[in-house]
């Protein structure tokens, strides 16, 4: 339940907000009339539909219009309210940091007011804790249940709300660091989160053969599939030409045909039945090259080939703790 001092300031103060509000920011920006009116109207229809929301107890929709009104128009005077409906939503330290902006930010904010709102920022800092979250390397991304909090190192330790936090680590080329800590008003650990590099790929220098072999491969099976089809096609022009030749008067132009027909076929086959055993004859060359096979000249001397080596290079291997958290964080 928010305290008597937080009660007074979301119930009158808000209303004190919502007169004050846009006058002021209309004639601070008097010198860009066109923009300032349409940024100021959209501004104060976002602003009055949050203060009907959270006279209606809907926090989360009102914490909505009340940050796309600052995003708007970002006046100080909007981040007391978007403070208020963070305090109700018990984020406290979104409810902190925006009230620290307020103060920061203000010009012209009340004795009585301020003497408040640093009360309320001394009761929200007794409710959260603080992690400092160490990693080794540089420039990683840190995380607070999976939400970007900043990259190490931090100049700070992280504001976190009460409950089971998670926390992530991570950067490029490395394995990313995990681990779930219950956190309570208070606490102020210190988290160490270690990156294991990504072990490189090693990259073997291509063979130059392998193209070669593959490519003399397939030529090879192709002529040889068109070889095989050819001659059973040269085979039936054949048959059709003597079975015309057996008849008792065949007709001239249908034998010429089927000579032709023959003729072509049987051509057709012989060049390809040479170009498989060329190109059979390659593949064997560039498969034996791939394999690293040389031709030996006479008189070589052949000395005992020696023994292969194999060097084992240990590989890496890393266990990364890993775990889930629930609940909200505050931005900041």
């Amino acid at each position: 339940m928010a305290s008597a001092p937080a009660m007074w300031i979301s119930g009158r103060l808000a209303v004190i907000v919502a007169i004050t509000l846009f006058p002021q920011v209309v004639h601070a920006q008097a010198a860009k009339p066109a923009a300032a009116q349409g940024d100021s109207g959209e501004a104060r229809k976002r602003y009055e539909i949050g203060l009907k929301l959270y006279d209606e107890n809907n926090w989360e929709a009102a914490r909505i219009e009340f940050e796309r009104a600052y995003e708007l128009n970002p006046s100080y005077r909007i981040l007391y309210n978007i403070g208020l409906v963070y305090r109700q939503l018990n984020n406290y330290t979104a409810s902190l940091t925006a009230f620290e902006r307020y103060l920061s930010q203000g010009t012209d904010i009340p004795p009585e007011r301020q003497a408040e709102v640093q009360k309320e920022i001394a009761e929200l800092s007794s409710r959260i804790g603080r992690v400092r979250v160490t990693t080794t390397v540089p420039g990683a991304e840190i995380l607070v249940d999976d939400l970007t909090v900043g990259k190490a190192p931090m100049a700070a330790p992280l504001r976190v709300n009460p409950g089971i936090r998670k926390f992530t680590v991570q950067a490029p080329g490395h394995l990313p660091a995990s681990k779930t800590l219950p956190i309570s008003t208070g606490d102020n650990p210190e988290l160490k989160l270690d990156l294991v590099e990504l072990p490189k790929a090693s990259v073997e220098k291509s063979n130059p053969w392998v193209v070669p072999t593959i490519a003399g491969w397939t030529a090879t099976g192709l002529a040889l599939g068109g070889t095989v089809i050819t001659g059973v096609l040269a085979l039936n022009a054949q048959s059709d030409q003597e079975a015309l030749l057996g008849q008792t008067s065949p007709s001239r132009p249908a034998l010429d045909d089927a000579r032709d027909k023959t003729v072509t076929l049987s051509g057709v086959n012989n060049a390809l039945l040479a170009g498989t055993v060329l190109f059979g004859g390659l593949s064997t060359f560039f498969t034996l090259k791939m394999v690293g096979w040389t031709p030996s000249k006479e008189g070589d001397a052949k000395p005992d080939a020696p023994k292969s080596t194999r060097v084992e290079r240990p590989g890496r291997f890393a266990v990364v703790p890993a775990g889930l958290g629930v609940g909200a964080v505050g931005t900041f």
